[in-house]
């Protein structure tokens, strides 16, 4: 599949080099994937968004979109894209107002579409857009980016704000259209619960740089908790990969990040008792891989398949 989104080694500080937001990123996101980003807050993902949609100029490296640099988007290609941003700025006229306008700037604008978001949004159409509230207002700038049905979503933060209910059906309808549709996707959020439930891949952005980049998939399948027993005479531990280590109560407990089957066999080689793995979610991995960073700066560590994570 060809890729969608490509950038290649990116670099973008502020304040005269001063502040560097993103430091040698690479990123490439194909034809039909959802990409999530996950990262603290000032971790990168929101500047590299805006190098990425042309809203910033990088100091070096390279982005495209849809074939084309982000340096120069097209309207051709601008008009194939949906883009939301808690720092896009609307006019302040009626919503339905609103909506008929953008209308009119996209050919691919689908009316029943539009119509069912404002209902599902619960949108008031005769208030203007300085009056809705901040989930209101990304609301509505979730219906805009859709509604023309975009080859690719570009989403910053786009459900924070919103109330849980609307969420839960906004992600149940968008779930159904992508995988109809094969719209490619890339969003950033800080609510990991999201990310696990809508994308394929994920990147994990760490001081401007993605330090981990994997299918959910692979991850799950990768990485392990492990309890055990070992006993004091052992003074060696033959298991590798792994990135925390707690001791309480005479249970060891360890997190590896790939080979789990090999870790077991290594423990019980080594005459580990009562061993217990467990599988672990995209939040307990998150967690886990944020806090052995900053314990260890090391080179990104590779999955079973050879995927940086």
């Amino acid at each position: 599949m060809a890729a969608v989104i490509q950038a290649n080694k990116l670099n973008k500080s502020f304040r005269f080099g001063k502040i560097k937001a993103v430091t040698n990123l690479d990123l490439e996101v194909k034809e039909g994937e959802v990409y999530g980003f996950l990262g603290r807050n000032g971790s990168g993902k929101t500047t590299t968004i805006n190098l990425l949609m042309g809203l910033l100029r990088q100091n070096s490296g390279e982005a495209y979109l849809l074939g084309c640099s982000s340096k120069e988007l097209s309207k051709a290609v601008l008009e194939q894209i949906g883009f939301v941003s808690e720092g896009i700025n609307m006019p302040n006229i009626k919503v339905g107002k609103l909506i008929k306008t953008i209308a009119g700037f996209y050919p691919t604008w689908d009316d029943k579409y539009a119509t069912e978001l404002l209902s599902e949004f619960k949108l008031p159409e005769n208030m203007k857009v300085k009056a809705l509230s901040r989930g209101m207002n990304l609301k509505l700038k979730l219906l805009l980016a859709l509604s023309y049905r975009p080859k690719l979503l570009i989403l910053d933060e786009p459900f924070s704000g919103i109330d849980a209910v609307a969420k839960q059906d906004f992600m149940d309808n968008m779930v159904e259209t992508l995988n109809r549709t094969k719209t490619t996707m890339l969003f950033s959020s800080h609510e990991i619960e999201d990310v696990e439930r809508l994308a394929d891949r994920i990147g994990i952005i760490e001081n401007g740089t993605i330090a981990l980049n994997s299918s959910v998939e692979s991850l799950k399948s990768s990485f392990r908790r492990i309890k055990c027993v070992i006993n004091e005479d052992i003074k060696v531990i033959p298991v590798t990969e792994v990135i925390s280590v707690k001791k309480a109560s005479g249970i060891t407990e360890f997190i590896v990040s790939r080979n789990p089957d090999e870790a077991i066999a290594g423990l019980v080689a080594a005459g580990a008792k009562d061993i217990e793995p467990a599988g672990m979610d995209l939040r307990e991995i998150f967690i886990a891989y944020e806090r052995y960073l900053e314990c260890k700066n090391t080179a990104p560590l590779k999955s079973n398949n050879g995927e940086k994570i």
